[in-house]
């Protein structure tokens, strides 16, 4: 019971940051967009993965059957695919609006970003159904409570669909990542020097771009710890995978199997956490909506209590 509320307890950061854009208009921007796809991505990872994971950990293997397994490999890897391939769109968007058009105002639209997060979610869709067509295969891994593509079984099509993916999904994205970041840091830095030799008379008009680039510098900073999170936390389950297709297979024991597979599915948990965090709006906010529902209750529980005049005397009980 301990284990399922931990579970359960991931999903909390997520929840906020799926609820605030909706709630609060002026966190409606096209970037908030991007990063509120972040967390729907992450709720769904963990709404599938952490119920039947501890479930089947408890009973020391998968107990949900095949067809089960296969829905379940589908699911958590479209989450994940779509997971970095919204850090590559984010970066795209910061890039457009910091570099090529110098105003962070004029970035991505609402409906071009709405787009974006659709040709996403079909780019990661089509990736995660790949092996339900024959391209590769679901499998259990690890202690046999999860199931992942198949990354041991080494022919021709395991192996062109794991390359495939890797260049398509992690190299790829990560390469539009650093490019646009690295043009990002670079452009900050030139607008900062002009910026400070004009600090003396600044006008309306300057001090308002001012303020927007300077939340577009703590957008930009919070995104890159977000990236860095996310290698981090992806880097070991891509090279047991690229081990278990290419190299010796003995030395992948079922634990060194799914330790990376639990590091990297607990990412989900990171991204929202560290948004909610470091964004001062962000967290401006979900204080007002968890004091609000705090207040709610406290409201509601003293209606419930009786008052004074209607606790029914001891001495009649």
């Amino acid at each position: 019971m301990g284990i399922m509320q931990e579970a359960k307890a991931l999903e909390i950061p997520i929840i906020p940051s799926c609820n605030i854009y909706f709630r609060f208009r002026s966190l409606r921007t096209s970037s908030n967009l991007f990063i509120t796809n972040l967390a729907v991505a992450d709720l769904l990872m963990s709404s599938v993965d952490f119920p039947l994971f501890v479930a089947s950990s408890y009973s020391s293997k998968w107990i949900f059957g095949s067809t089960v397994c296969l829905m379940y490999g589908a699911t958590t890897g479209a989450a994940g695919l779509v997971t970095i391939n919204t850090l590559a769109a984010i970066s795209l968007d910061r890039f457009t609006a910091v570099v090529t058009r110098l105003n962070p105002r004029h970035g991505l639209s609402k409906t071009k970003t709405i787009i974006c997060i659709v040709l996403i979610w079909l780019y990661s869709g089509l990736w995660a159904c790949a092996p339900l067509f024959g391209w590769s295969k679901y499998m259990l891994e690890g202690i046999g409570t999860t199931c992942t593509f198949d990354y041991l079984t080494q022919t021709w099509k395991n192996r062109s669909f794991v390359l495939s993916i890797l260049v398509g999904n992690f190299v790829l994205p990560l390469t539009v990542i650093i490019y646009s970041y690295t043009r990002i840091l670079t452009a900050m830095a030139s607008i900062r020097r002009g910026l400070q030799s004009h600090s003396a008379e600044i006008s309306i008009g300057t001090r308002r771009q001012r303020y927007f680039f300077k939340a577009e510098v703590k957008t930009t900073i919070i995104v890159i710890v977000i990236i860095l999170f996310f290698c981090l936390s992806w880097m070991p389950y891509v090279i047991v995978a690229l081990i278990g297709l290419f190299g010796d297979q003995s030395v992948i024991t079922p634990l060194t199997a799914v330790i990376p597979s639990i590091v990297a599915k607990t990412s989900t948990v990171s991204n929202p956490i560290l948004y909610s965090i470091s964004h001062p709006k962000v967290r401006k906010r979900i204080k007002r909506l968890f004091s609000s529902v705090f207040r709610q209750g406290s409201l509601r529980n003293s209606n419930n209590s009786p008052s004074p005049s209607q606790e029914v005397p001891q001495f009649f009980l």
